[in-house]
């Protein structure tokens, strides 16, 4: 999918230089990589609000692209500028990613969206993205899936700016054109309209973000803040990954001691709670640098699973097989590996194998 058209035309004709082309992949393959690692710092300084380090990443990566791929990065950038505080400069960059994709209805939505997800606006500042939301309601007239998610854009920025009447009305129209899931979504939006609240499904997917980001930069103590401003918001019976998100941070903290009596916590549901466990241990088992500690850990809760579910779990078998060998338990890892072998199926059987066979060699197999 990725031949262009003037590639094609070389080999069909003999001009293709095969060394020319050896040594631009290599370039590519070097720019890629070093792409990748860009956006990692964007990501770090976005979270730990490093805005110039972010703003510095965002320009490299900038040189780096071919101008053909750089379609993206504003919309990132406009990410930054609203994170920042800059909404002045954020509405003159939508404005010009707006009129950039003026007959794109669903990039219209997105701009839209960060401005009526993010906190802290006042109502002039909302000006901009209803227009740009109106726009997009316009372009998508023939179109009634994105229609539902514009009108559901445009219900809240309507909300925001204090017109309770009017982001009713539209809401209601986001929901008769919905379809599936969003339908029952957008009908609790329009039953926190019509009861005069603010929707939190988007501060709760923003928290939610901001817990996964602070664990991948073992920013502990944001994590934990972040896990319990989830809590005040969620209602009770959707609490039930958050003592999963405590635990991963007690080990990310090392206090082994707490982690333990989490995962008890957590144990107690078995045996609903068998996957959840075997997902905290495998994370453990694949993560660079685990201890000894966090292995005895990893094995306690992936033996705890293996229990809960009569050891027939093809699943949990291969991770604690993989447990029990990073703890130097080679034979017992090879027989669990057997075992997970057998109980699984297609594709993960394949897996499985690959696995064994790595047991048997003495090496730990890659992660999958």
């Amino acid at each position: 999918m990725g031949l262009k058209e003037e590639f094609l035309q070389q080999v069909l004709d003999g001009t293709f230089d095969v060394k020319k082309a050896t040594a631009d992949y290599a370039r590519r393959q070097q720019a890629q990589e070093l792409t990748r690692k860009l956006w990692e710092e964007f990501d770090r300084g976005m979270h730990k609000e490093q805005w110039d380090d972010a703003e510095s990443a965002l320009a490299k990566i900038e040189k780096l692209l071919p101008e053909d791929e750089r379609d993206g990065l504003d919309m990132r950038r406009l990410d930054l500028l609203l994170e920042r505080p800059d909404y002045n400069q954020a509405k003159k960059l939508a404005r010009k990613i707006s009129d950039a994709h003026a007959d794109d209805a669903l990039v219209q939505n997105q701009i839209a969206w960060k401005f009526a997800t993010k906190e802290g606006l006042a109502k002039g500042d909302l000006d901009l993205a209803e227009e740009i939301a109106r726009r997009a309601e316009t372009l998508a007239k023939n179109d009634e899936r994105a229609q539902a998610e514009i009108l559901d854009t445009l219900a809240r920025l309507l909300f925001l700016r204090g017109e309770k009447d009017s982001a009713i009305e539209a809401q209601q129209r986001a929901v008769k054109v919905a379809k599936g899931d969003r339908k029952t979504e957008f009908q609790k939006t329009l039953e926190d309209y019509q009861a005069g609240r603010v929707p939190l499904g988007p501060k709760i997917s923003a928290l939610q973000q901001k817990i996964r980001k602070s664990l991948q930069f073992k920013d502990w103590s944001k994590a934990e803040s972040s896990v319990a401003a989830l809590e005040k918001i969620l209602p009770e019976d959707e609490r039930a990954d958050l003592d999963a998100q405590r635990f991963r941070i007690l080990v990310g903290r090392k206090d082994y001691d707490a982690a333990s009596r989490m995962s008890g916590k957590l144990a107690a549901a078995l045996p609903d709670n068998a996957m959840m466990l075997n997902q905290l241990a495998w994370e453990i088992a694949i993560a660079e640098g685990s201890d000894q500690r966090d292995l005895d850990l990893a094995e306690k809760i992936a033996q705890r699973a293996h229990d809960a579910t009569k050891e027939n779990n093809a699943e949990i078998v291969d991770t604690l097989a993989r447990v029990v060998f990073l703890k130097g338990q080679k034979e017992k890892a090879v027989e669990l590996q057997q075992k997970a072998v057998k109980l699984a199926q297609g594709r993960r059987q394949t897996q499985f194998q690959k696995a064994l066979d790595s047991y048997k060699e003495g090496k730990a197999p890659k992660a999958y």
